[in-house]
């Protein structure tokens, strides 16, 4: 099974890096983090560097995962 996460960069609120089993559960993520923050959302995503990344083969290679070391962001067209 594959895994995903959200990395972040930058010391503002951030959604939940998961693991996630899908890029859709990442996005709903998103999509929950915007609920809780309502218009800041956007700005606190700007003034970091966030993305979904993955697919990991583990669960814990998910779990520690960061900026630094993330592998390429999952693209569009892997969304669809």
């Amino acid at each position: 099974m594959a895994w995903y996460t959200i990395v972040h960069a930058g010391s503002d609120p951030q959604p939940a890096k998961g693991p996630f089993h899908s890029v859709r559960e990442a996005e709903e993520a998103f999509g929950r983090f915007q609920d809780r923050h309502g218009y800041m959302a956007g700005t606190y995503l700007a003034a970091g560097s966030t993305r979904i990344v993955g697919p990991y083969e583990t669960r814990r290679e998910a779990l520690q995962a960061d900026i630094s070391t993330a592998p390429v962001p999952v693209r569009n067209e892997e969304v669809a």
